[in-house]
């Protein structure tokens, strides 16, 4: 995570993915009060949002809480600022309420779960452990059983910090963390956790390629280092080649130290190059910095050199990986990438060459095709190669995935008699082969104009008619009848039923003659307002007429109008 230190201007460093498993038994919070024990949790979650700071794009990290085994895992894939911030606010959210520390079988499930999805793009994986207690799982294994099974699980893919806070660990626990030179244990005293920073080295191998005389050509590489370290930092390189040693050669180093603000760059030197045999010789570089606080990852890279001339194959490519940006779905297709392969002299005639591999992150997802100098490549036993110096390899899609979403995956190039030579920070293999990530941002296509006017057009009707339908919900429920009887002429009736008021006066074209008598039969209609004239009620069986407004009308009541006049009636 951090601070990607360019060894050229095209270099950047890939994606790391980092898994913290995190003690939340109840005494990282000083649980139980009175206990002694150190409050130390605050301290955890400040170290991991100071580390989260430093993530870059696409870096990936899971948080582990683990008690009495692991009690929640949530995965944050780095992509913006935003996605930081998330992380950041999800650790200062946990808390550690358990009552057991059961590490060993959190470590491994954990790791086992991490293996089941591992897609293949990052190289390795890096874990921190946090607890402030020994193991306490009553089902038992012990720490060489732990290592012994994390190793298996990860396929020694892993680094792992083994972090321990006011409590030590038996000095056999301590002893076994010597059989991986890449798994450490860090002490630290009771209540205290300073800033532990990491210096990333990539490649983690190196290879210098033919030596003619006594002096390898140079080769360079990628460090990676948190954005809070701000003072100078000491490279110090050391070789080991045993099989040249113990033909009374050397091989050393140089500068055997450097300042990690300047450019990385190492080149061996052969001491007694005469009992050398021709062959290829394989050995290793150890990194150490002159601060304790700051880990390097990995602190061993592989180092091969030949004595003898071998074919090799340059790589160029004007990214670090093949992004083929964003496109929208029934676009045109995204534009094709290509990689640029210059074979060596060496190479161009015989047996050498390479295969290509294509694959994705999800099993049954579609993935670009590959074209080897204008020949479509059939599948990752086609073997290629040419006499021509100068050749192409074009990553390209037919046409654009059908479903929206966001697709992953790698192509690889596996070399067969044939080194690969190419950017430091490109994924190199144990096998020499090159691995360079894929990825496709598709999203939903356009809205045609027409058919967002459509759409614009049925939600404005879709609108207007939720709102007649709430207002027509909204209306009295009315039951009964009104009989009006005109003076001189047969009574008329209206029915009081369903929703819609009942108008009687000046907006009503059957009742034009004021004053008349209108009886309420056989419910219990209330009038509600007058807008005009003078209305008034007169109670069944009675002769007083009284004010209509507000009044309940039961069966038999009369109503008395006169002049011009409107009345809304619903039942009570």
């Amino acid at each position: 995570m951090g601070l990607i230190l360019a060894l050229t201007s095209d270099v950047a460093a890939q994606g790391t993915e980092y898994v913290y498993l995190i003690d939340a038994s109840g005494s990282m919070e000083g649980r139980p009060l009175g206990s002694g024990n150190d409050s130390i949790f605050p301290r955890v979650k400040e170290q991991l949002t100071d580390q989260f700071r430093s993530l870059d794009s696409g870096d990936i990290v899971h948080i582990y809480t683990f008690h009495e085994g692991i009690q929640s895992h949530d995965s944050f894939p780095i992509e913006s600022a935003a996605d930081r911030n998330r992380a950041e606010q999800h650790v200062l959210g946990l808390e550690a309420r358990g009552q057991s520390t059961w590490v060993y079988q959190s470590i491994l499930n954990a790791a086992r779960e991490r293996m089941d999805s591992f897609h293949g793009v990052q190289e390795y994986t890096i874990y921190w452990v946090y607890t402030d207690g020994l193991d306490n799982d009553p089902r038992g294994t012990d720490m060489r059983r732990m290592l012994e099974q994390f190793a298996e699980i990860t396929q020694r893919s892993a680094f792992l910090f083994y972090v321990t806070l006011g409590v030590d660990l038996p000095q056999d626990d301590k002893d076994e963390f010597h059989t991986y030179p890449e798994y450490k244990h860090l002490l630290f005293p009771p209540g205290e956790l300073p800033r532990i920073s990491l210096l990333e080295v990539r490649p983690p191998r190196l290879d210098f390629g033919f030596v003619e005389g006594d002096l390898s050509n140079p080769r360079s590489f990628v460090l990676r280092l948190d954005r809070a370290v701000t003072s100078s930092v000491t490279l110090r390189f050391r070789s080991s080649f045993p099989e040249v040693e113990a033909l009374g050669g050397v091989v050393d180093v140089e500068p055997p130290t450097t300042d990690f603000r300047h450019r990385p760059e190492v080149q061996l030197r052969l001491v007694n190059r005469e009992s050398f045999p021709d062959a290829t010789f394989e050995g290793s570089i150890s990194v150490s910095t002159d601060q304790p606080l700051i880990q390097v990852v990995p602190d061993v890279m592989t180092a091969t050199f030949s004595t003898v001339p071998v074919p090799t194959a340059t790589v160029t490519m004007d990214a670090i990986d093949l992004d083929f940006g964003e496109v929208a779905v029934g676009a045109l297709r995204p534009e094709a990438l290509s990689l640029r392969i210059e074979l060596g002299s060496s190479a161009r005639f015989g047996q050498s060459g390479f295969y290509v591999e294509v694959d994705s992150s999800e099993r049954g997802t579609a993935v670009p095709s590959v074209a080897w100098n204008g020949t479509p490549v059939a599948d990752r036993n086609q073997f290629l190669t040419s006499t021509d110096r100068i050749n192409e390899l074009v990553v390209s899609w037919p046409e654009t995935p059908a479903n929206p979403g966001t697709r992953t995956g790698r192509v690889r190039l596996m070399p067969e008699n044939l080194s690969l030579e190419g950017n430091p920070a490109w994924i190199r293999g144990d096998d020499g082969s090159f691995t360079f990530p894929w990825r496709l941002q598709v999203r939903p296509a356009p809205i045609p104009g027409w058919l967002r006017l459509v759409m614009v057009i049925l939600a404005v009707g879709a609108l207007v008619a939720l709102v007649v339908l709430v207002w027509w919900l909204r209306q009295p429920n009315l039951s009964g009848q009104l009989i009006y009887e005109p003076r001189g002429r047969n009574a008329e009736y209206v029915r009081l039923a369903g929703r819609r008021p009942i108008s009687i006066g000046a907006t009503t074209a059957h009742l034009p003659d004021l004053p008349d008598l209108v009886v309420v039969s056989p419910g219990r209609p209330s009038a509600t307002a007058t807008t005009t004239g003078n209305v008034s009620h007169m109670p069944n069986g009675t002769r007083d007429s009284r004010p209509l407004e507000g009044q309940t009308l039961d069966d038999g009541d009369t109503l008395i109008f006169s002049n011009q006049h409107e009345v809304t009636f619903w039942s009570s």
